[in-house]
């Protein structure tokens, strides 16, 4: 069972909000009609000091995919870019 997020995207933008405990990044589904079209991407989810869902980012950290499949393959190749050697670019 999945949690169904029906409040609306906010922007936390040089806003500060007392209740804000912690954030984390979370993937969230998004449905955009009743043909059952959907987008997924990993976005950022603000709680309160208790744990409870507060507000999350309008646009998500990277791109927005057509499946879970795609992104979960996508965060795979990112882990593996963790243990390479850091690339410099030079202008």
């Amino acid at each position: 069972m999945g949690i169904q997020l029906r409040i609306p995207f906010f922007e936390y933008e040089n806003e500060t909000h007392p209740e804000l405990s912690y954030w984390s990044h979370r993937i969230i589904e998004r449905k955009y009609n009743s043909a059952g079209d959907k987008s997924y991407g990993i976005y950022i989810v603000y709680y309160d000091m208790e744990g409870n869902f507060l507000k999350h980012d309008k646009h998500p950290i990277g791109e927005l995919y057509h499946n879970v499949k795609a992104l979960k393959a996508d965060i795979e190749k990112l882990r593996g870019s963790i243990d390479r050697e850091i690339l410099t670019y030079i202008n």
